[in-house]
């Protein structure tokens, strides 16, 4: 559990990972059965893409998975703010009173989401400022409810003098993190798929999808841990 009432800098790369593994091996059991729901209808989305492709079944799989991944972000995030901040994990409390946040954060997710795209295609160095500048938008919305134009000046306030410390902890995160997550990917596909093979092509890669989608069920909540962590120092260093 880290403590971000005596946070003097943003934590290190082994405090965030440890605290964030550490606190989802504990509470691993309340945190799957928030993403058991997108887990599974992920490796169903999949698996009827491969074995029975129908352009209308998926759609509706699709608009569930969009819904489901909506709520689990939201749930989510609240559970792992609690877990890797106050060491406890009420799934309760993560799902209560989801509607005060669900519109300021999709809007957020959306207005950030196009601006930093733009400041991609337009030169990339103005898409990651923009990115680092309102990383903290969507957990505004989220842990504090704060509305949309509040959340991204809030975002702007705690990330001020703080963007290069804060690109390089998030670099260095997502560079060994993502490079753990595809490692391990590959070999369970390469498994799963010679499993799936001693049926059919179509067994082999379905099952591929099914291996990525457990992953995915252990990479989500991780990578929500990360940031709510970081945002809770920010948080504490801009007071």
């Amino acid at each position: 559990m880290a403590d971000a009432k005596t946070a003097t800098s943003l934590p290190s790369f082994n405090e965030v990972i440890s605290t964030t593994w550490n606190g989802y091996t504990k509470h691993q059991a309340v945190i799957w059965k928030i993403v058991a729901p997108y887990v599974g209808l992920s490796a169903l989305q999949g698996l009827l893409l491969v074995l029975y492709p129908s352009p209308m079944i998926g759609m509706i799989v699709g608009i569930a998975l969009m819904v489901v991944t909506i709520w689990v972000s939201i749930v989510l995030t609240r559970l792992m703010h609690q877990i890797t901040m106050k060491g406890k994990a009420d799934a309760t409390a993560a799902q209560a009173n989801i509607g005060e946040v669900l519109w300021p954060y999709i809007a957020v997710s959306i207005i950030v989401g196009i601006m930093v795209m733009l400041g991609l295609i337009v030169f990339i160095i103005p898409g990651i400022m923009l990115a680092l500048m309102y990383f903290g938008t969507t957990y505004a919305t989220i842990i504090d409810k704060k509305g949309v134009s509040e959340a991204m000046q809030f975002s702007v306030k705690i990330t001020k003098g703080r963007k290069w410390q804060l690109f390089t902890l998030l670099f260095t995160l997502m560079v060994v993190v993502g490079l753990i997550y595809l490692i391990t990917l590959g070999v369970v596909g390469f498994v799963l798929g010679m499993i799936g093979g001693l049926a059919s092509a179509e067994w082999a890669a379905g099952l591929a999808i099914v291996g990525q989608s457990i992953l995915d069920g252990i990479l989500i909540p991780i990578s929500a841990g990360i940031g709510v962590m970081i945002y809770a120092h920010l948080k504490k260093l801009a007071k």
